[in-house]
């Protein structure tokens, strides 16, 4: 028997397993949606752009992930075993949404916060998807790439929230939980699992030239963004505690006293 939540949701992941169809017209669909959302909460809230911009965030990396995951163990095909095949309607609906989403902070990120690196990974992503949708193959390494892309992403949403939360020093152990776990799962995903599928996208025969110079160049950039996480984690928790615990108490040496 299933329960209530599964029962409403049979309905949507029915129509997700079947596609949305396919063209332009599903993505400028996603597109308006995740652009509504922050519309909407941006008048219903007094928070920042960028609070109400990881609300967005995180509710598409919870979605897409689910939906991938769902995808990679339920459904199928597994994605090291269907490297440039052509695409089933679920992975052309995830790629859907998560386009839509990744052109619609496209255009926050070119008003709110020009990010060289994030413009460059926002364009990079949504090329593959795009080139994914169009040729209509290798899906399975693309939805594979998003879900990894994508599973961390609440962690560091809500790192974020807890960090700025009025709650204070109250969210300090639950913000270094979320922390730890970010900074081990993304190293995990990206470059256990992520680097696995990177080597058998390139040598394999299937996959179009620029889908391997898309998975290569995001897997760089991936490394860079990873380095400078490790730094910040580090600075935060060891450095600067370390320089806080070395200074005098009250700015008065211990050897004047």
């Amino acid at each position: 028997a299933f329960s209530p939540a599964q029962q409403a949701a049979k309905p949507m992941l029915g129509l997700l397993d079947r596609g949305m169809g396919d063209g332009i017209a599903p993505v400028l669909l996603w597109c308006c949606l995740w652009a509504g959302t922050y519309v909407l909460l941006s008048l219903m809230s007094d928070h920042s752009a960028a609070w109400l911009s990881r609300i967005v965030a995180f509710a598409h990396a919870t979605l897409t992930t689910l939906l991938a995951m769902r995808m990679l163990i339920f459904v199928g095909p597994w994605a090291f075993d269907s490297i440039g095949d052509p695409n089933t309607p679920l992975q052309t609906a995830i790629m859907q949404i998560s386009l839509g989403y990744f052109l619609y902070d496209l255009g926050w990120l070119l008003v709110h916060d020009r990010s060289a690196p994030m413009l460059l990974h926002h364009v990079a992503s949504a090329l593959a998807m795009a080139a994914s949708l169009y040729w209509g193959e290798s899906g399975t390494e693309i939805v594979a790439g998003i879900a990894g892309g994508e599973m961390t992403g609440p962690l560091l949403q809500t790192g974020w929230f807890l960090r700025h939360s009025p709650a204070g020093r109250w969210t300090k152990p639950m913000t270094i939980i979320s922390d730890v776990l970010f900074v081990v799962i993304f190293g995990l995903i990206r470059f256990g699992l992520g680097g696995t599928l990177l080597v058998r996208v390139v040598q394999s025969d299937k996959p179009r030239a620029l889908i391997k110079a898309g998975a290569t160049g995001l897997m760089l950039l991936t490394v860079v963004w990873y380095v400078v996480i490790v730094r910040k984690f580090l600075n935060e928790y060891v450095v600067v505690p370390r320089r806080q615990r070395s200074r005098p108490l009250l700015g008065v040496s211990q050897k004047s006293e």
